[in-house]
């Protein structure tokens, strides 16, 4: 049987040795041994990962990038993601570490003020967070913050994703899989008016709908559409990305108002297209700090130089 080294590095096994290797190695030694990690893995061409972090990353190029190029911006993605990680588990017990390394925008400041209180009945919020730079360091923060959300995941995860779920969840956050159920129950805490904070750019399989993400057909989900829909509550984007000094900027978008149609796949598709095009201005920041290594734009992997 062949290995699949993204269920390795995604796994209880591969999050746990990096959990320990950041809670005892210094900066000094991790940063450097994050590095060759991710030159080892973004030179390993055939693996599914490096395919994926190749077709994305030529995408939101406009596709111009040469194969030499996308090496690079692939090697570069990797190395951010890897340091990332080192930070992340570095600093997951250690808020007032974490709290150091965050410059937040005056808009995500005034996220927190007004949903870490009490909810407002009418006054609900939608916040779809993107894998850019280091969404997970980014989780944990806006829990220790105070700010009270239900997030919404994958359904049926798999071990890696569990724990990192477990070790979510222990900081305060409450987490739910996605299912019929709690759809309903997220479209009640949101017309409560409290926050609801799910995932935008990670590709499902089947998918119904192909909203376009960089002008291109894409296999993102489309969920959030009709949960806001019935809600009537807007949507924010919220995104990271780090400066030369290591610290993490977090900011928010304006807020981004749906609107109904009588033709069901045209709501869903220019609704999605509406949030989709927030997102890629975030991606556009920092192309190589985007952090998505499942394929976006599957249809075009053949094309990828």
């Amino acid at each position: 049987m062949r290995l699949n080294p993204q269920s390795i590095i995604n796994s209880r096994f591969g999050i746990g040795f990096a959990l320990v290797l950041g809670r005892i190695m210094p900066t000094s030694l991790g940063y450097p041994l994050a590095s060759w990690a991710a030159k080892y893995i973004s030179q390993r061409k055939s693996w599914n990962l490096i395919k994926a972090a190749r077709l994305n990353q030529w995408v939101i190029s406009g596709q111009r990038l040469s194969a030499k190029e996308l090496d690079k911006a692939v090697h570069q993605a990797f190395d951010h993601t890897a340091r990332c990680q080192f930070d992340l588990y570095r600093h997951i017990q250690n808020p007032l570490a974490m709290a150091g390394r965050v410059k937040e925008s005056p808009a995500f400041e005034a996220l927190l003020k007004d949903y870490s209180g009490d909810p407002i009945p009418g006054k609900g919020i939608l916040v779809l967070g993107m894998h850019v730079s280091n969404f997970d360091f980014l989780m944990h923060y806006i829990v220790t913050q105070g700010l009270r959300t239900l997030a919404i995941t994958v359904s049926n995860p798999g071990s890696g994703y569990r724990w990192q779920n477990d070790l979510r969840a222990r900081s305060g956050l409450e987490i739910v899989p996605a299912s019929k159920d709690t759809i309903r129950m997220a479209e009640r805490r949101l017309q409560e008016g409290e926050c609801v904070v799910s995932g935008l750019d990670r590709p499902v399989s089947g998918a119904r709908y192909k909203p376009r993400f960089f002008g291109v057909p894409s296999a993102l989900p489309s969920f959030y559409v009709p949960i806001a829909l019935r809600a009537k509550v807007p949507i924010v984007i919220v995104a990271a990305y780090k400066d030369d000094e290591d610290c993490y900027h977090i900011d928010l978008s304006e807020p981004i108002h749906l609107m109904p149609h009588d033709n069901r796949q045209a709501e869903i598709e220019a609704n999605a297209e509406l949030v989709l095009a927030a997102a890629e201005k975030f991606i556009l920041r920092a192309p190589t700090q985007w952090s998505m290594f499942y394929p976006v734009w599957p249809q075009l992997m053949s094309q990828v130089p």
